[in-house]
C-alpha cells in the first residue's frame, strides 16, 4: 500500500516539474495578435446626435479616431 502511494506522489512530481517543459515558448502570432488587440481597443462614449437633440448615440472608436474626431468637431464649430 505504501509503495502505490509512493509511486503515485512520485509520478504526479514528475508530471507539475515537467509541465513547464511542456509548455515551451509562447507562440508568436498568438503574442502579437494579443498586442495588436490591446491597441485596437475601442473605446465608446455617448454623444449627441445634433444641435437640437437630446438624444444620444453609442459610438465606439479607437484612440485614433477619436483624436480625429475631436480635432473635425473643433475645426467645424471655429
Amino acid at each position: 500500500m505504501k509503495f502505490a502511494l509512493a509511486a503515485v506522489v512520485a509520478s504526479s512530481a514528475a508530471l507539475f516539474a515537467s509541465a513547464p517543459i511542456l509548455a515551451g515558448e509562447p507562440d508568436k502570432e498568438k503574442t502579437e495578435k494579443v498586442e495588436e488587440a490591446k491597441e485596437e481597443k475601442k473605446i465608446c462614449r455617448r454623444i449627441t446626435e445634433g444641435m437640437g437633440s437630446r438624444k444620444k448615440v453609442k459610438v465606439c472608436l479607437t484612440r485614433d479616431e477619436w483624436k480625429a474626431f475631436n480635432s473635425e468637431q473643433r475645426r467645424r464649430s471655429n
